[in-house]
């Protein structure tokens, strides 16, 4: 019979007793704490195993911080992220669960890869995002959101209306994959600084500020792009100083899109040139020539229509803030909405105070510019 409870405490003993299975580790306490019992020091022995078995757990989960096992990894990412305790390989996310015992269970957290591929921080407001890349139908996704959004397992939840595999049960395990990540590896993600519009930042002019990404709603990348130089910048000059000469809508048209970034410089309000007339007389090609300054004139591109609501045209001249907004068709288009309110707050350079989900108020949507129609 033992006359002392250290053989009952050794590493030896408890290092052992820990790496049995759960059910032979459960008949191997019991013994320990009887034959502690026998010598009045259970008490002692069941505090020595108990500080022994977090220790344990803890030596777990730290050999078990893993790396993804992506076999494609998203562009901007060179190499396999560190993970921590999470398994994420093609077949999706996996977290094991401990409890005082050790490792119970594994649960399937998301059902496809998911990988942070930039951090944002918005150079008007500081408020940060992440480009979020989630893997689903043989390519990798993206999507932009704010940081609070994946940090709240309320809000991660949303991200479910645009394809990644996350719910009301998984969402506070996915929260923690993307902290992990982000957590341990630092310098691996890329860090910049972003903007979600168009025109002057200080004295600098979105996008033709080098340092800066895009970091605004998706529906407006297209947009973003398109302000861009592309084409024969000699043969654009040679028929725009013929333009120049002649007057006209055309005429017109562009001294409007080169007064557009002039107008908050000045102090200005923002005003409208609308052009009137038949058919084939060339408005909407004028409004082209106005366009092009910019970017692409396309229908779709820089050029756009009537065709959405007052909330949308909002949207849209916050966006282009100091660059021109061009209209096209405002007579035909099928606009549901009150043109005269939507015309008062296109000149008025700001939109409504709405409030947000979460509590607080949304940034108001602001534009000095030139709003060209026909």
């Amino acid at each position: 019979m033992l006359d002392s409870y250290e053989p009952l405490t050794s590493p030896e003993t408890l290092d052992a007793l820990l790496g049995l299975g759960l059910t032979d580790r459960k008949r191997a306490e019991g013994k320990l704490l009887d034959s502690a019992r026998a010598l009045r020091k259970k008490t002692e022995v069941a505090g020595v195993l108990k500080a022994a078995t977090k220790e344990f757990i803890s030596r777990q989960k730290e050999a078990n911080a893993n790396r993804t096992q992506y076999s494609q990894l998203p562009d901007g990412i060179t190499e396999q992220l560190f993970c921590g305790g999470f398994r994420a390989d093609d077949t999706g996310i996996y977290l094991t669960l401990y409890s005082a015992d050790g490792p119970t269970e594994e649960i399937r957290v998301c059902s496809h890869p998911v990988l942070p591929l930039e951090y944002y921080e918005g150079i008007e407001d500081g408020v940060q995002r992440v480009r979020l890349g989630f893997f689903r139908r043989e390519r990798w996704r993206a999507i932009t959101v704010e940081r609070q959004t994946v940090a709240n397992r309320q809000a991660i939840v949303q991200l479910a209306a645009q394809g990644v595999d996350v719910t009301s049960e998984t969402a506070r395990h996915m929260v923690q994959y993307l902290a992990d990540i982000e957590a341990q590896n630092e310098g691996r993600i890329p860090r910049v600084e972003s903007i979600g519009r168009l025109g002057w930042v200080n004295m600098d002019f979105s996008p033709y500020i080098a340092r800066v990404k895009f970091d605004g709603e998706e529906s407006y990348r297209d947009l973003f792009r398109a302000v861009s130089p592309a084409g024969d910048k000699e043969a654009w000059m040679s028929k725009t100083l013929e333009i120049r000469k002649r007057p006209g809508y055309a005429r017109t048209c562009l001294a409007a899109g080169f007064a557009a970034p002039l107008v908050g410089l000045l102090g200005g309000q923002p005003f409208f040139l609308h052009l009137w007339g038949g058919t084939e007389t060339g408005k909407t090609v004028a409004m082209m020539v106005a366009a092009s300054v910019w970017g692409n004139p396309a229908l779709g591109k820089m050029l756009r229509t009537f065709s959405s609501t007052s909330v949308g045209m909002e949207l849209l001249a916050g966006f282009l803030h100091h660059v021109p907004v061009c209209l096209d068709e405002l007579q035909t288009a099928k606009y549901d909405g009150d043109f005269d309110k939507t015309i008062y707050m296109l000149g008025e350079g700001q939109g409504k105070t709405r409030g947000q989900k979460a509590g607080g108020l949304q940034r108001t949507n602001t534009w000095q510019t030139v709003i060209i129609s026909n």
